[in-house]
């Protein structure tokens, strides 16, 4: 009973530390599970090295009853020349004694023990070696000179161990990576100006770029209500669901659905399209409770102009009021709207064009919004 119990003990703690991936902290979970290794065989210390097979660096080292110089030395570039040749003479996945490999006597006169072993009191060893599709990794679990050797029962307590030990550590590999890629994904879609939303089917926001949290926290056409995605017009906001439910149905794109801000700004346009779970990969970013239905493509003109005043002022020599004129003409909706929302004439507004179209070379404004975006 208490070999199960040491057994399920040592199971336990493996499964915990394969799924801590916060690589910001001390292996305290993967200390845990080789203290369990440990406990099961009897041993008094042990250490567990992994190395990324597509890089060949350590990615992780860690020990239970070996202080920092032990540690440093075990895996200094002397003791792992010393080691390999009885590392690589292991069956792949399988516990071995070291006294079946080569005999104490000649054990004690090799620079092995001499030079990395004793100075750590260790003597015999259950040496395992584990090849996973990302990782290689070496388990070993050592006893001192005074105490016995490791006998069959006890080795096989260990084997009975390693495949779930190269799975976890294997899959605790996985979900770093995976979320390694959701860190870089979410920053790269965070230096976006478009604003990018993923909502489930009842338009549940599961993810907010910076652009769409500052269109949403603005509330100009678009907000969110019990962390639903909202507008301020029903009309709009029934046509938004029905093009969600579409495309969660169809998987076609829907759109583009145009929004008004009010205040004579120009209308949001929101392209809606399925969410690629399936080609992705990313959908395991979410629980199946909150499967990602949509996704939302939410472009305010305004945003994409705010910045650009002093760039055509140096660019092309426009004056203050001749960039502000060619940024409202930029935005598509005609003279009059450009001259209602600066609050000047409509001739004072063709003065400035005039004016713009020399300096910038360009004879209409279809040519002159094409040059723009060119800056952008």
């Amino acid at each position: 009973m208490a070999r199960a119990n040491a057994i399920l003990s040592a199971v336990q703690r493996i499964h915990e530390a394969a799924l801590d991936t916060d690589r910001s902290r001390p292996r305290r979970a993967w200390t845990a599970a080789l203290e369990g290794m440990v406990r099961l065989v009897h041993g008094d210390h042990s250490l567990l090295v992994v190395r990324d097979k597509s890089n060949g660096k350590t990615g992780m080292a860690v020990s239970v009853g070996l202080d920092e110089a032990d540690l440093t030395r075990f895996l200094g570039h002397d003791a792992v020349s010393l080691m390999m040749p009885v590392v690589q003479a292991l069956p792949e996945g399988s516990a071995m004694v070291r006294s079946r490999l080569m005999s104490d006597a000649r054990f004690e006169r090799s620079a092995l023990f001499n030079d990395v072993v004793r100075p750590a009191k260790g003597f015999y060893s259950i040496t395992a070696r584990l090849e996973l599709p990302s990782l290689s990794s070496m388990l070993v679990v050592c006893r001192s000179r005074q105490a016995s050797d490791f006998d069959r029962q006890t080795t096989a307590r260990l084997q009975t161990i390693l495949p779930l030990l190269g799975h976890s550590l294997e899959l605790q590999h996985r979900l770093q990576h995976a979320e390694q890629a959701s860190a870089r994904l979410t920053d790269t879609l965070n230096r976006v100006d478009t604003g990018i939303i993923v909502v489930d089917q009842a338009a549940r926001i599961l993810f907010a770029n910076h652009a769409a949290e500052t269109l949403l926290a603005a509330g100009r056409g678009i907000g969110v209500e019990g962390h639903a995605l909202s507008t301020s017009d029903y009309a709009a906001a029934r046509s938004l669901r029905l093009l969600i439910a579409d495309c969660a149905k169809t998987s076609t794109p829907g759109g583009p659905l145009s929004l008004s801000c009010g205040d004579h700004r120009p209308p949001l346009r929101i392209v809606v399209a399925a969410f690629p779970e399936e080609t992705s990969g990313i959908g395991m970013l979410w629980p199946d409770s909150a499967r990602p239905a949509a996704i939302l493509l939410v472009n305010d003109p305004e945003r994409g102009w705010a910045i650009s005043k002093e760039a055509l002022q140096k660019g092309f020599g426009l004056t203050a009021a001749e960039a502000d004129v060619a940024i409202e003409i930029a935005l598509g909706d005609g003279r009059q709207a450009a001259a209602e929302r600066l609050g000047i004439a409509m001739t004072t507004v063709r003065s400035h064009l005039s004016n713009i179209f020399a300096k910038t070379g360009v004879r209409r404004q279809a040519e002159l919004i094409r040059l723009l975006l060119q800056q952008q």
